[in-house]
């Protein structure tokens, strides 16, 4: 008969023994049988709450029974047995039941059966602090990784009726490991710092595998031995010699038996089959021998358990040393201020008070300002070119930069978002900005594109012009003399200037702490491509696919033959248009300009290359700092490709040029000659044709010098000033200029930059040893020599451009008159009245006096020329002083016409010079008739005022 029940309370003898709540159950099915009497336990507060426990005194036999939606407050959900031998439960479920502690079945003092057999299912039962199904006598244990859901399993390796040993078996939430489990060697596993960081424990386990807890008073013994897994001998003897302790107690605060305060020592270094082996035995665990035939009882128990680990030992990682006389690894003491970060090191480093704030054993804590690159590194690096890039704190690398900024120092931009999302490029010297923030980059690469088309621009059209003026062939060769003596030098001077500004670029590596805005000027001016190369970053970086750094040289060798081709189509242009006439020295003439102005650029580009910067005891890439040096990736780049054309740029185009010179040398004043080479030598004397390459190979040297020795600012310093005072003493030795005002202005320059460097030299110094006082007057002198010859520079050039312009020149007559009819105030200030004087009358005064010269030179080379051949009928006894001078006038020489072209060539050409000397010997003039002397008395005369006419305009222009 089935009854549909809301509550069923079976009494046996007034006892309480179950609650079944809405349940349906054939009630003459659910049968006990028993031999002693119930013991019902607080059954007051279970019908308060209209629950009952069943608790049962040697409980026998229980079958055909429903246990579910029970509830106790302690043990035991639905059954709890208390000092029973036995209890078979037969055919029954126990479901969704719910306690403290066995949410399903308590079973006190007693194992479990094997219910599964017994067709019992207990299951979906719960328990607030341990056993959700069952708890009974622990039979197995088993290790924690972190916690109970963490647990390893076992294998049995011996089961007797008397011995079970099982092995922990490295297989933990489906990830299969090596056949030991790691601990520290010579620390306690709760004091182990890893940053992994776990705590294992042994845990109690019943039959059915779930955790049994409240085991107080119980206790787990350690012993451990060295195995060799690899002979498969398991003979070896169990000792207590490995582990620090031989005893844990059950801890009730954790729930388990807490290995925390275990040390092993076992060397880390041991080969992989020998391994360290810990056994486990605790008196909580008692293995029932089971009867394998219905009724599946308990016939037998014994507690010969035994749970066994191999043990491998982590390698001493960072913040320990090495002990190798127990082979453990001591943690390096942070309150002490020490740490280590190397593996396996045998003593502690000791903190830098002057970089870093704090320490912990592996860790470091940097002050802002300061840099390391790897957290394996101890050797801390200070910020010295920008020292707000590096925030220092916790973390090492990129990570420790300002936005934006990664590589060694912080001196590099996150072009390719390494850290973010952003793209970063240069702004200015060791800054970054987004990629998006351009528009400076377009005002600077405008401005050097113009400035390189207006540089070539006027270098081509006045090398041009002299060259036109010096092959001039007239029929009386003085006037083509007297044109070279007025000829355009603006072409000279901006390649003075542009010399000028190259090597002023070097105090920029001298790690001053100048403004940023006049340190971008210097690198600007100096190399301006470079600067503009860098401004391109972003654009690069997309075009090629290679890193920067070579993407750089790459377009800066690209960017010349833009600009050539550019100038040329503008060229070609003005050829159909018939506003310019074909010259092939327009082809020649911007090809050698071009390499003049950006060899310094290209050669200190390849140099950095293949050069590198000692940073934090790594060696890094000094084009790019964000690049390691030491890689066989670069190295390949730098066989390949700057080594290659290093030496092109730095020895092959020098030398050719140098060999061309050489090779027309004795034809250096014909018109082929100074068509394709003029502009390499036009304002040099002929024995000093080789001057270009001198500078060339000046600017080579001392950049060298300022990359290899980046690091040592005295000592670049130094060899930087060497260079220049060698080359002050060969300019002085061959004043290889064809005008003493041009070795006068680079002699100037030199010196300005010797000054400049020196001072900057000792800027650094005063900053390096904190003597603040001769710092700014250092930096006025700086600024003072620096700007005055710059003005005196642009000026000549602006000067000289303009005294071609003829028309233009009288336009800048009317506006300075305009200024000063509107401003007369700025008369009363010397500077200003000296640049807004009016000089149209001194230059009508200057063309007359210079015509009356003319004539006057005309006059006297025909004489000359009669002269000389009236001597040829001279008789042949002559004094030897007559000889002499008949000699230097080859009046024996066969071929006549070349000697008399040859004596006033010579004589005009010191003439252009400004010397006093006469190139004619006073001799020679002493047999001109009297009457003809008195007359040339009268025109030497308007010479000497029309010279000292010129001195005073030259000091003027000055």
């Amino acid at each position: 008969m089935y009854q549909i029940l809301q509550y069923l309370i079976l009494f046996v003898e007034d006892k309480v023994v179950q609650i079944l709540k809405k349940v349906m159950f054939k009630t003459e099915d659910c049968q006990s049988q028993r031999r002693n009497s119930f013991n019902n336990q607080n059954r007051s507060s279970q019908q308060i709450n209209t629950f009952a426990k069943t608790t049962l005194e040697q409980m026998e036999h229980m079958q055909n029974c429903l246990f579910q939606f029970n509830n106790a407050q302690q043990s035991g959900g639905a059954v709890y047995v208390k000092e029973s031998d036995e209890l078979l439960i037969t055919n029954s479920w126990i479901l969704k039941n719910q306690a403290k502690m066995g949410g399903g079945l308590y079973l006190e003092d007693s194992n479990d059966l094997d219910y599964l057999a017994l067709q019992t299912k207990i299951s979906n039962n719960s328990a607030k602090l341990f056993g959700d199904n069952v708890v009974a006598i622990p039979q197995k244990l088993t290790l924690a990784q972190f916690d109970e859901k963490t647990l390893f399993e076992t294998v049995q390796i011996i089961n007797t009726d008397n011995i079970l040993i099982e092995q922990v078996k490295q297989q933990l939430q489906q990830i299969q490991f090596d056949n030991e489990i790691q601990l520290p060697s010579g620390q306690k596993i709760s004091s182990y710092a890893k940053f992994d960081k776990h705590t294992r424990s042994v845990i109690a386990q019943g039959r059915d595998q779930q955790v049994i807890k409240n085991l107080r008073n119980t206790y787990c013994t350690i012993e451990s031995r060295i195995l060799n897994k690899s002979n498969n001998d398991d003979s070896g003897i169990f000792s207590n010699n490995l582990t620090n302790i031989q005893k844990v107690l059950f801890n009730e605060t954790t729930q388990d038996y807490n290995l925390d305060e275990l040390i092993v020592y076992f060397n880390n270094e041991q080969p992989p089959n020998i391994v360290l082996q810990l056994q486990f035995s605790c008196d909580s665990v008692i293995v029932p021998i089971y009867n394998k035939e219905y009724p599946y009882n308990i016939l037998n128990k014994h507690t010969n358990y035994h749970l066994r680990v191999n043990i491998k030992t982590f390698d001493c990682q960072y913040g320990e040393t090495k002990n190798y006389t127990d082979f453990s690894c001591i943690p390096c003491n942070s309150e002490q201020g020490l740490f280590s970060l190397k593996i396996d090191s045998q003593k502690c480093e000791i903190k830098d008070d002057i970089s870093t704030i704090s320490v912990q054993s592996a860790l470091l804590n940097l002050k802002a300002g300061y840099w390391r690159p790897y957290f394996e590194t101890n050797r801390i690096s200070n910020c010295i070119n920008k020292p707000e890039n590096c925030l220092g704190g916790w973390i090492e690398g990129d990570t420790s930069c300002l936005k934006g900024h990664i590589g060694a120092l912080c001196e590099e931009c996150d072009l390719y978002a390494i850290r973010e999302g952003t793209h970063f490029s240069t702004s200015q010297k060791y800054s970054c900005a987004s990629c998006q923030e351009t528009s400076r980059n377009f005002i600077l690469i405008a401005f050097v594109t113009i400035w390189t088309l207006i540089s070539i621009f006027i270098s081509v059209q006045s090398n041009l012009k002299s060259i036109k003026q010096s092959i001039r062939v007239t029929s009386v060769l003085l006037i083509k003399l007297a044109a070279i003596q007025i000829s355009n030098q603006s072409a000279i001077l901006i390649k003075i200037l542009t010399n000028y500004l190259q090597i002023l670029a070097a105090i920029a590596t001298f790690k001053l702490k100048l403004p940023i805005q006049f340190q971008s000027t210097i690198d600007t001016a100096g190399s301006p491509v470079q600067t503009m190369t860098y401004s391109m970053d972003c654009f690069l970086a997309t075009l090629f696919s290679f890193e920067i750094q070579y993407a750089r040289m790459i377009w800066q060798i690209i960017l010349p033959f833009i600009y050539i081709s550019f100038f040329f189509t503008c060229y070609l242009i003005a050829i159909k248009f018939k506003l310019a006439s074909y010259n092939k020295s327009v082809i020649t003439t911007t090809i050698i300009y071009m390499y003049i102005y950006l060899q310094t650029s290209l050669v200190g580009g390849f140099a950095q290359l293949i050069s590198y910067r000692n940073i934090s005891g790594y060696q890094w890439i000094q084009a790019n700092t964000s690049q390691r040096f030491d890689t066989s990736y670069h190295y390949r780049w730098i066989l390949q490709f700057c080594i290659p054309m290093l030496t092109l740029l730095s020895i092959i185009i020098p030398s050719y040029f140098l060999f061309s010179l050489n090779r027309n040398s004795e034809n250096l004043d014909k018109n082929h000659v100074k068509s394709q080479w003029g502009y390499l030598y036009n304002e040099y004397k002929y024995n000093a044709y080789f001057w270009e390459l001198i500078k060339i190979a000046q600017k080579q040297l001392m950049m060298i010098c300022l990359i290899y020795y980046d690091d040592n600012v005295i000592l670049k310093a130094t060899m930087v000033a060497i260079i220049i005072v060698v080359y002050l003493e060969l300019s002085k030795k061959y004043k290889p200029y064809n005008r003493d005002q041009l070795n006068n202005l680079d002699c100037q320059t030199m010196n300005t930059c010797l000054a400049t460097i020196i001072l900057a030299a000792g800027i650094y110094i005063s900053e390096s040893t904190n003597v603040a006082e001769v710092k700014i007057p250092y930096f006025m002198l700086i600024a003072i020599l620096n700007i005055l010859i710059s003005y005196i520079l642009i000026s000549k050039i602006v000067v000289e451009y303009f005294k071609k312009a003829g028309l233009t020149m009288e336009r800048v007559e009317k506006f300075k008159q305009y200024i000063r009819e509107v401003f007369p105030f700025l008369n009363r200030v010397p500077f200003i009245s000296r640049l807004l004087m009016d000089n149209r009358n001194k230059r009508k005064r200057i063309a007359e006096l210079y015509m009356k010269l003319k004539q006057f030179l005309i006059s006297q080379a025909r004489e000359i020329i009669l002269f000389k051949s009236s001597q040829l009928k001279l008789d042949s006894h002559r004094s030897s002083d007559q000889q002499i001078h008949t000699n230097q006038l080859s009046l024996r020489s066969l071929h006549l016409g070349k000697d008399q072209e040859y004596l006033i060539r010579e004589s005009l050409k010191q003439s252009s010079l400004n010397t006093p000397k006469n190139v004619l010997d006073s001799n020679v003039f002493d047999q001109i008739n009297l009457k003809r002397n008195e007359q040339l008395k009268s025109k030497f005369n308007t010479q000497t005022q029309l010279n000292n006419n010129e001195k005073f305009n030259d000091n003027k222009e000055e």
